[in-house]
């Protein structure tokens, strides 16, 4: 038998069938993420931060629709869901209906067709499929449920302009709840019921395709920021759009809990009862009424410039819930030597490359260096980029349901070549603080290999650490190196390129030139190109079904196992017929894969792989460490009594 480890080379039926697909099935994975994460929701204004100084917009001059042409949907033929805005001509699309509420309830079945009055009430209704406090049943009344938006239906890709002069608050990206959305802060703007009283309210904007602006970027009054979508757990094309005021404690606002819900029968219930319509009414405003109170279409609607290109979002390995920014139940009032948690990590990757994410774990850590589960206190850890330009970061709050479980993520955006330093604070007082390099130079990922970065002197490497002698070795031989300061940073995920070059440094394969790469993501003149370029022609790799390699992403365990055990030409049974770990199926693609590390003892995961954690920098020393006592001493499993 071969040695695998052998290098080698109309009607209410009608408006049923149009429109509440998405909300009978769409809304359940919305609403439950939304009831699971206001489960503990209190709010006290006094403790809201905001971490962005947000610059000014123009002055109050008017509003325009966020959605200003639809279909003509008894003419179209087809649902919205079978064709672009794109493919419409100009005879397909009428100018957004006017929301009308009393015309709103009138009932389906009692509208004539051919009749041209009853004809504008149905085109209204099939476009506003669920009205502002309305429910999932009916015919669209306001006031019958507790639904804090309006559902504007349209095809994906219909332009979404913002309503009025703002600055955008927060964007973030989902492929559940709210999808992709825009939350965009509108200051000294006119009360809903008292022009002459002004405020600071909030429009929302939710489950777009694409999204043309970014956090702090300053906008007016019918320039277009997104797109119409799908994203999130919608499973119909349309734009949630919701106004929350300035004393909603998150943005979009949510009126009910889930233990609330639960004692009505569940969320559906709990919309279409009403439940929490005082709340509704107290912190959002009617969408379209405001818009249509201080209509002015005489501005112009404009495109982002070209330099400002749509984000395109692409589901990952990875898949991350979002959760709505929610402040937490406030609990006994706490002090700060009665804090849950006396200090805060995280796994973040010091170095990232320009136009480049990733996910960051943060921990509350307590005197024993033990994981703080279900921390109790007021207000929100606050997380500040001091340069915004150069790294975002989202969410910049915490408050403590996001520790309900343990550790919580937060997502770094390297947006330029630059640095920017990271700060952990709560009250005032300041728990962590660190610099983040984002940079294309490849000096920058590594440094020397001098006395000053050996192995002896890493300031944050331990004897006692598990994968100490794992990185002692790969010191040694030149493989990984350390930073700067001193640290080697074994925590620190690992990027999809940074993974490719240890490997292929292990493997001593004769590297070919980048420019022979062919992701449309990769940059020929990068130094990780002749790493990318060399593991595809050697099928390492093979890039994502959408032809991207996503070179700055952080890589996971199967991902890895894969690149590594091709990567250094080890044979794998393609043949598994038992589930290899407690979470893989032997029908799960990367199946062989990760029963060949359990087989072989390549893992130092025994019966959970958790097969989408990244890796972190200490992980990938291991396996490579394991491979490598293994190849070298001739053994057919790694034994941690034998070392190098």
């Amino acid at each position: 038998m071969n040695n695998p480890f052998s290098k080698r080379d109309s009607t209410r039926s009608e408006r049923s069938s149009f429109l509440q697909k998405s909300h009978r099935r769409g809304w359940v994975g919305v609403l439950i993420l939304m009831l699971v994460s206001t489960s503990l929701i209190s709010e006290n204004a006094a403790l809201q931060v905001s971490l962005l100084t947000l610059p000014q917009h123009a002055a109050f001059d008017g509003t325009v629709y966020p959605v200003q042409q639809v279909p003509e949907w008894k003419t179209l033929g087809k649902d919205n869901d079978e064709v672009l805005f794109g493919e419409l001509s100009s005879g397909d699309l009428l100018p957004a209906p006017v929301y009308d509420p009393e015309r709103l309830k009138i009932a389906a079945d009692s509208l004539q067709w051919g009749d041209p009055e009853d004809d504008e009430i149905r085109q209204m209704k099939l476009t506003y499929s669920v009205a502002y406090a309305g429910s999932y049943e009916g015919d669209g009344a306001e006031g019958e449920g507790s639904h804090p938006a309006v559902d504007i239906r349209a095809p994906e890709g219909t332009p979404v302009y913002a309503i009025a002069n703002g600055v955008v608050d927060r964007v973030s990206y989902g492929d559940s709840g709210f999808g992709n959305l825009i939350v965009l802060q509108h200051d000294d703007f006119p009360s809903p019921d008292n022009p002459s009283v002004h405020e600071t309210i909030y429009s929302d904007y939710a489950h777009l395709s694409q999204i043309k602006v970014q956090e702090g970027q300053v906008v007016r009054k019918g320039e277009k920021i997104g797109e119409v979508g799908a994203t999130g757990t919608a499973t119909t094309n349309h734009l949630h759009f919701q106004m929350d005021n300035a004393q909603a404690p998150w943005h979009p606002y949510w009126p009910f809990n889930s233990s609330e819900a639960n004692e009505v029968g569940g969320f559906f219930e709990a919309i279409n009862v009403g439940l929490g319509q005082s709340n509704l009414y107290a912190y959002t405003i009617n969408p379209l009424e405001y818009v249509q109170t201080y209509l002015n279409m005489e501005g112009v609607v404009v495109e982002t410039t070209p330099e400002d290109p749509a984000i395109e979002v692409v589901n990952e390995t990875t898949e991350i819930e979002e959760e709505p920014s929610v402040e937490p139940q406030l609990s006994p009032s706490s002090n700060e030597s009665g804090l849950p948690f006396d200090a805060i990590d995280s796994n973040h990757q010091a170095v990232m490359l320009p136009d480049s994410r990733q996910m960051v774990r943060i921990s509350l850590l307590q005197s024993d260096g033990r994981n703080a589960v279900t921390p109790s206190y007021n207000g929100s850890i606050v997380v500040k980029s001091s340069d915004l330009t150069v790294l975002s970061v989202f969410p910049y709050e915490l408050p403590a349901f996001k520790f309900s479980s343990g550790p919580t993520e937060i997502e770094f955006e390297a947006l330029k070549e630059g640095r920017s330093e990271i700060t952990f604070s709560f009250l005032g007082k300041e728990y962590a603080r660190y610099e983040v390099v984002v940079s294309s130079d490849p000096a920058a990922f590594v440094v020397s290999s001098d006395d000053s970065t050996s192995p002896e002197a890493f300031v944050d490497l331990d004897e006692e650490y598990p994968y100490y002698n794992a990185i002692t070795l790969l010191k040694e031989r030149g493989i990984l190196q350390g930073y700067p300061d001193g640290t080697v940073q074994p925590g620190r995920v690992v990027s999809r390129v940074e993974a490719l070059k240890l490997i292929l440094e292990v493997s001593s394969e004769t590297l070919i030139s980048g420019s022979t790469v062919v992701f449309p993501d990769t940059d020929p003149a990068q130094w990780y190109s002749s790493y990318v370029a060399t593991a595809q022609s050697k099928g390492v790799v093979q890039g994502y079904p959408d032809g991207l390699f996503r070179p700055a992403q952080e890589v996971n365990r199967v991902e890895f196992t894969k690149m590594l055990l091709k990567g250094l030409g080890i044979d794998v049974d393609p043949v598994v017929l038992e589930n290899p770990y407690e979470d893989v199926s032997y029908l799960d693609w990367y199946a062989p894969y990760a029963n060949f590390i359990k087989q072989s003892n390549l893992s130092p995961w025994i019966e959970n792989l958790q097969p989408s954690e990244p890796m972190t920098r200490g992980e990938v020393a291991e396996m490579i460490y394991r491979v490598l006592v293994v190849q070298e001493k001739s053994l057919a499993a790694y034994d941690s009594q034998v070392a190098l």
